[in-house]
């Protein structure tokens, strides 16, 4: 699960990011955006279409949901 979040965020499990709520792990952050509905906000832009549509492609949030569960 973390692998593959590191993959969707490209960012390492071991980083801290910082957000409004302070400093936390990779694991938390991609959760507190998953909860407040911008999910997207975490994928890794190289992963995002380049026509700049936020719209993450199809299955991005499936893979996310997985690794949310494990």
């Amino acid at each position: 699960g973390v692998i593959l979040m590191e993959i969707l965020t490209g960012k390492s499990a071991g980083d801290i990011v910082s957000g409004n709520t302070g400093a936390v792990d990779l694991t938390d952050w991609v959760r507190l955006l998953a909860t407040e509905g911008r999910a997207v906000d975490c994928f890794d832009s190289a992963l995002l279409p380049a026509d700049g549509e936020r719209e993450p492609p199809k299955g991005m949030d499936d893979v996310l949901a997985i690794t949310l569960k494990c």
